[in-house]
């Protein structure tokens, strides 16, 4: 009974994660309303970095520092989880501890594939079909900023239909599948 009650707390989690990556991603990394509703200058950062250097620069691009600052994604990333965890706590512990844990490893998995995308560092996973096709679909929201707001799980944006187009991915395709097919296969390739 335990097995069957992890499994459903990880189906949950695998969900719950996708949705606060792409609320955080949509509605706090791209948007400047609540930030300034919020009055909140760590929100304001956020966004700025976000759009205004993260999506200003090269895609592919060696330093991550001026843009996207891991503590604040992960920090904003953890408040609507957190609202979802203070509720589970008393209703189902063991979901509670799944997701909390599941959630350590969803940050650090999200972190390290978002900036291979940029970075091409040639890690090992960085040749997959799997990988190659979540870097497209994260080059199509670089392209069209009100798409794909999901790097790793497109939960949120099945659920919310924030695809590009046709014409979007049409438009695009041979271009940006052009510039994957020039990744460096290993780091020295890269330096």
């Amino acid at each position: 009974m335990i097995t069957l009650h992890i499994a459903a707390s990880l189906a949950f989690a695998t969900l719950l994660y996708s949705l606060s990556e792409y609320v955080v991603h949509r509605w706090l990394m791209h948007r400047m309303r609540l930030a300034n509703f919020a009055d909140s200058d760590t929100m304001r950062e956020l966004v700025r970095n976000h759009m205004g250097k993260h999506h200003k620069r090269d895609y592919h691009h060696d330093n991550h520092d001026e843009d996207d600052k891991l503590w604040q994604v992960q920090l904003f990333g953890l408040i609507p989880v957190g609202l979802v965890e203070s509720a589970l706590f008393f209703l189902d512990p063991i979901t509670c501890a799944v997701v909390f844990v599941y959630g350590l490893g969803y940050a650090s998995f999200w972190w390290v594939v978002h900036l291979e995308m940029h970075r091409c560092e040639g890690r090992f996973f960085s040749r997959t079909a799997l990988f190659r096709h979540l870097e497209l679909r994260h080059q199509y929201h670089h392209e069209f900023p009100n798409t794909n707001f999901n790097v790793i799980l497109p939960f949120g944006d099945w659920l919310f239909g924030t695809y590009p187009s046709k014409d979007q991915r049409a438009k695009l395709a041979a271009g940006l599948r052009r510039k994957t097919a020039h990744r460096p296969k290993t780091v020295s390739e890269a330096a």
